[in-house]
């Protein structure tokens, strides 16, 4: 079949920790080892290795998310990843993702995942959510965050020019699509057409993410020869 849909993504977020954000309202809270942890000051911004770093902080504690791209997705932490969680208390102890925890405490290593819903570049805000399980340098103690969100927090200094908005995406996808459903088998230009339809499919996937694997599925039954 021929004529096919392109889903028009749209980012629902639902909060489910402690209070309820307020809806178009930057925030930056999740649960401090069981406890809800509510930011009083957020920012984001590009860091010199291009990564995207989005803190939150409270009074002399603050958390740090320091993520390896600021494409729609999930980063997982721990030993490895080029993604990292921080946490730094008001007595100075720095905790993080890449320590190791000694064997006296635990033997499970530091873990989480940074999710990016939204990265919109039109309005220069990130929206996601993370959680995960931090070290001190020692390895002998541990700070765990669960239900985090950061929430249309705004970015500052200078983005990646080839990253492109979701809703960019979405039309740029919509544009490929009606070409390619315009041309048939017998055009001369119809599987330039059909791979730029599917390139359109793909940036989309970047931009927007595609958690029901419908876009993937459109990409799938293409057949460009």
């Amino acid at each position: 079949m021929k004529k096919l849909l392109v889903l028009l993504v749209s980012v629902v977020f639902v909060v489910s920790c402690g209070d309820e954000l307020e809806s178009n309202t930057p925030a930056f809270q999740g649960d401090k080892d069981g406890s809800l942890w509510k930011g009083d000051y957020y920012s984001a911004a590009m860091d010199a290795n291009g990564n995207l770093v989005v803190t939150g902080g409270k009074g002399g504690e603050t958390v740090v998310l320091t993520i390896a791209s600021t494409n729609v997705g999930s980063y997982s932490l721990g030993d490895g990843s080029a993604s990292e969680a921080a946490f730094n208390n008001v007595a100075e102890l720095h905790f993080s993702t890449y320590n190791d925890p000694d064997p006296a405490l635990q033997l499970y290593p530091a873990d989480g995942e940074i999710t990016i819903e939204e990265f919109n570049l039109s309005n220069r805000t990130v929206t996601g959510s993370f959680w995960f399980n931090a070290f001190t340098d020692s390895g002998m103690q541990t700070v765990n965050y669960s239900k985090g969100v950061f929430y249309q927090i705004p970015v500052s200094g200078t983005v990646d020019s080839n990253i492109i908005s979701c809703d960019d995406a979405v039309a740029a996808s919509v544009t490929a699509q009606a070409a390619y459903e315009a041309a048939t088998t017998g055009d001369a230009n119809y599987s330039e057409l059909c791979n730029a339809y599917k390139a359109a499919l793909e940036a989309q996937i970047v931009s927007c993410g595609d958690a029901n694997g419908v876009l993937q599925g459109l990409i799938d039954g293409l057949s460009c020869e």
